[in-house]
C-alpha cells in the first residue's frame, strides 16, 4: 500500500520533472503545472479497478493514503516553486 503511494506521489513527479527540464523552451508556468498535476493523488476510479480484480480493499487503502500524503507532496512542490525559484522567469 505504500509502496504504492509512495510511487504515484515522489516516483511520477520525479519522472516528469526529468523528463521535461531538457525541454527549456517551455514555459515555466506550464511546466510547474505539470509538476503539480503529477504530484496529485491517483484517480477515485483506481479502487473500482481494483475490486474487478479482488482487490478493492488495498485499492481502497492505497487510495486513502496517497490523498492524504498528496497534501504534504503538494505543499511542498507549491513551496519549492515559490521559494526554492523552481521555473522562474528570467
Amino acid at each position: 500500500m505504500g509502496q504504492i503511494a509512495l510511487g504515484k506521489l515522489v516516483l511520477d513527479p520525479l519522472a516528469v520533472l526529468g523528463g521535461l527540464l531538457p525541454m527549456p523552451q517551455l514555459a515555466p508556468q506550464l511546466l510547474s503545472g505539470a509538476l503539480l498535476f503529477a504530484c496529485a493523488p491517483m484517480n477515485s476510479v483506481y479502487p473500482l479497478f481494483g475490486q474487478r480484480f479482488g482487490l478493492g480493499d488495498i485499492t481502497a487503502a492505497t487510495l486513502m493514503v496517497g490523498t492524504l500524503a498528496a497534501f504534504l507532496t503538494i505543499g511542498l512542490v507549491l513551496w519549492l516553486i515559490h521559494h526554492a525559484g523552481v521555473f522562474v522567469t528570467p
